[in-house]
């Protein structure tokens, strides 16, 4: 085998290997956030709720009561879905550059509240559009009087994203955390609508968005601090 091909092969089956364990997991990216900011909540003694817009089937709810619950770090962990898939397109989703039909990851009510039976005591469940007031009302009488500590985004049509922020900014803490899972699932032609929303909704607040790290391939975590 002559030199070039065999520094081709060498580099093809990496990439093979590596592509594998990349997608081995989804939730991986998920995880290592909640271990990378599990020091900073034991130092710094940030109380609050952890509450997840968009939580699916409930996988990082369940890590997330696992890796911080487990030392106290949050008081109650909220999620919230509709639990019948997307709900369908309103007004500035039609820019989404990802297709995503009516119904489109849908994971039930009753199954997920199974997955937690035992967990029942800690982790509260949401059903609906948080789109609308009256769920954020719901979620706003759910909360603590410490607020929200951690708040994650996971949600791909932009109104979403729109709605689960304009809650956040109002009801979390100095210090706080915000990990947006879907930041660059809008970003074609150049653009990062995701990126806009949030530094709008930041400035309407008197928050500022601290870049704390990113989770490739689409995932960007934050530190929210007062303006």
């Amino acid at each position: 085998m002559d030199k070039a091909k065999k520094i081709k092969n060498i580099i093809e089956r990496r990439i093979r290997e590596i592509d594998k364990n990349k997608n081995s997991l989804r939730i991986d990216r998920k995880l290592d956030f909640l271990l990378d900011i599990r020091g900073y909540f034991i130092v710094n003694k940030i109380k609050g709720d952890y509450v997840e817009f968009g939580c699916y089937s409930g996988e990082m709810l369940f890590a997330a009561l696992k890796v911080l619950g487990s030392k106290g770090l949050c008081g109650k962990f909220i999620g919230l879905d509709t639990f019948e898939g997307e709900p369908g397109f309103i007004k500035g989703d039609s820019n989404h550059n990802l297709y995503n039909e009516k119904g489109d990851y849908c994971s039930t009510f009753k199954w997920v509240r199974r997955f937690f039976k035992d967990e029942s005591s800690r982790v509260k469940l949401i059903k609906g559009n948080f789109r609308e007031k009256k769920i954020q009302s719901q979620l706003a009488r759910m909360i603590g009087r410490d607020g929200i500590n951690i708040a994650v985004i996971d949600c791909n049509l932009l109104s979403s994203i729109k709605s689960s922020a304009d809650f956040i900014f109002r009801h979390i803490k100095n210090g706080a955390f915000l990990f947006v899972d879907d930041f660059y699932t809008n970003a074609g032609a150049g653009k990062l609508p995701v990126r806009d929303i949030l530094q709008n909704t930041a400035k309407v607040f008197k928050k500022k968005l601290h870049h704390y790290k990113c989770y490739p391939p689409f995932a960007e975590a934050f530190i929210l601090v007062d303006d």
